[in-house]
């Protein structure tokens, strides 16, 4: 059970579970794409039952199922845990077909990075141990389906699930992808809400019969760029709809703002600013509602994953000399929601990635290997703990 012999048991797989990483993102699975996601779930339920991994399941009606795959389950031993999403935010065919294109150095395709690296990535670490004999912790890998969207087509269940799952777990790793030597212990949450401006309707050569609910929204536009950005607060309005044609005065206009957050608090202080200035009326007749389109919270500092991060560092220290730097993202992730349950966590440890989100996204092969032996290591140092 050395843990030399774990390593080089993934050299000798490490292009099969490349293989596997490909055909995981030729399986095209947008959030919204039920169908896909289920399919991308159908073939690791396939693979787990193959390796004789423990799965559980839980079903929605209007969104990918997920699940968990247990290697060595014995409720006797620490619970590790690894996670990640099978849903990515690329329509299909984007990429064009097959989706995944490679060169000597990089895999290109929707997922390769985000997230479905960190799923082969997992996988791979979970056979390696497995081949080796190793039996000092039960591994278990949590699948999500609905991240891209913050869970709304789960309507948060699938986070429930994970939280469930992950329960009384001495680690938990999420594995988005890395960036040079960093770790995330922090995140910021994502907080997405609509404005809704109403006016009244005319032809544009009787515009004093009118409302302009597209002036009113500049405003209220021009009010939230005005906000200054913060360490705790950001505010960036993404998209605008309104007006049905050049010569009419427009009744309706729509448009979606983002807010980071630092803490839970600064959800509460970002809904007060923008109902006040949704409340604020700049043309008369005008008004506004505003919608919430999502909220995920903030992976705030936790005492448990600053420890998780020491133990991670020292492993990889030891093991390849490498110093491993704890960070704060402002993108979201699940992670926030097992930090809050109080579950040791820490977040980007997966193979390197780039350009994530857009028709560029790519996967460095290479980074592959080093980072399962890296998420091995630390998997090795925390069962030390548990026998010291």
């Amino acid at each position: 059970m050395s843990i030399d012999a774990c390593f080089n048991t993934v050299d000798r797989l490490k292009d099969e579970y490349l293989a596997l990483l490909i055909d995981l993102c030729n399986i095209e699975s947008n959030s919204y794409d039920k169908e896909g996601v289920d399919r991308v779930l159908a073939y690791l339920l396939k693979h787990a039952n193959t390796h004789g991994y423990e799965s559980v399941v839980e079903e929605f009606d209007h969104a990918g199922n997920v699940a968990a795959l247990t290697y060595n389950q014995d409720d006797s031993l620490p619970l590790i845990c690894l996670s990640a999403h099978m849903d990515t935010v690329h329509p299909k065919g984007l990429f064009g077909y097959p989706p995944v294109k490679e060169d000597a150095q990089y895999l290109y395709g929707p997922g390769v990075s985000d997230c479905k690296g960190g799923i082969a990535l997992a996988l791979l670490c979970m056979a390696s141990l497995q081949e080796i004999g190793f039996k000092k912790a039960s591994i278990r890998l949590i699948l999500q389906s609905d991240e891209e969207v913050s869970s709304v087509l789960t309507d948060k269940k699938s986070l429930a699930f994970m939280c469930r799952q992950a329960a009384g777990a001495k680690a938990f790793f999420n594995l988005e992808s890395s960036e040079k030597n960093h770790v995330t212990t922090q995140r910021y949450g994502i907080l997405q809400l609509r404005f809704h401006v109403h006016g009244k309707a005319s032809h544009a050569c009787m515009k004093e019969t009118g409302i302009n609910a597209i002036t009113e929204a500049a405003h209220k536009i021009l009010s939230i760029e005005a906000i200054p950005t913060s360490d705790h607060l950001s505010y960036n309005v993404g998209t605008i709809e309104g007006g049905t044609a050049p010569n009419g005065v427009p009744a309706h206009c729509s448009f979606t703002v983002d807010v980071r957050v630092k803490t839970k608090n600064d959800i509460a202080l970002a809904r007060k600013e923008l109902q006040e200035i949704a409340d604020t009326i700049h043309v008369p007749g005008t008004h506004c509602t505003l919608e919430t389109i999502s909220e995920r919270i903030p992976m705030e500092y936790s005492e448990k994953n600053a420890a998780l991060f020491e133990c991670f560092a020292k492993a990889v220290k030891q093991a390849f000399g490498e110093e491993l730097v704890a960070v704060t993202c402002k993108g979201g992730a699940d992670s926030a929601y097992t930090t809050a349950a109080g579950i040791p966590t820490i977040d980007s440890v997966s193979l390197a990635g780039f350009r994530e989100h857009s028709a560029d996204e790519k996967a460095d092969k290479a980074s592959f290997v080093y980072a399962a032996k890296r998420l091995i290591a630390g998997i090795y140092a925390l069962c030390d703990c548990e026998d010291e």
